[in-house]
């Protein structure tokens, strides 16, 4: 008969696997935030992008800048935006996002405003400013790379790392219970 210590096991396991999913889930979130270059509109800032391909521009209407917490509201209208190439000056085309995107983790919330591809990585210039060249309200936008691909990538896996977790347990909890069962039954004498 198997002791009871298979239930130990099984609630160590459990908990353990919890544990892990929490610190690949906190680890990973604030590693993607880092990923996120933060510009105060408006304005004109110069950006380094590391990587060719396809960015996204977030709306960070929740938002700490240098130790200063900024809220705005989640829909903001008549800024324009601007992108340029820093070696050639040349215009980077902005989209419209392909999809719907948000994000809301650590204090920081916003929203897909724009996207681009760069050819080449680089210098490259964002400017932001409202028509009648009014200072207010100032807006944090944000830059990132896959960021929301990234964060869907984390969560799923820490989802995958719970429920895997949960199955291993509950089947060590299972399989000693059912043989704990048959034992006594066997012990008893009867079928």
């Amino acid at each position: 008969m198997p002791g009871r210590k298979w239930y130990a096991v099984s609630a160590i396991v459990l908990v353990g696997g919890l544990v892990v999913a929490g610190l690949v889930l906190f680890s990973r979130l604030q590693g993607l935030g880092d990923e996120l270059q933060q510009v105060m509109v408006p304005g004109e800032v110069e950006l380094s992008l590391d990587r060719s391909g396809t960015y996204t521009i977030f709306h960070e209407y929740e938002s700490m800048v240098e130790g200063r917490y900024y809220s705005s509201p989640e829909t903001i209208t008549g800024l324009a935006v601007r992108m340029t190439s820093g070696a050639s000056g040349a215009p980077v085309e902005l989209r419209a996002p392909p999809a719907r995107a948000t994000y809301s983790f650590g204090g920081r919330s916003g929203v897909a405003i724009f996207s681009f591809e760069i050819d080449r990585p680089g210098s490259y210039r964002i400017s932001a400013g409202y028509p009648d060249a009014r200072a207010e309200p100032r807006i944090v936008l944000t830059i990132g790379r896959g960021f929301v691909s990234g964060l869907v990538k984390t969560i799923l896996g820490t989802i995958g790392i719970a429920f895997g977790t949960l199955a291993i347990s509950g089947t060590i909890a299972v399989v000693t219970f059912v043989k704990r069962r048959q034992a006594r039954r066997q012990a008893a004498g009867t079928p």
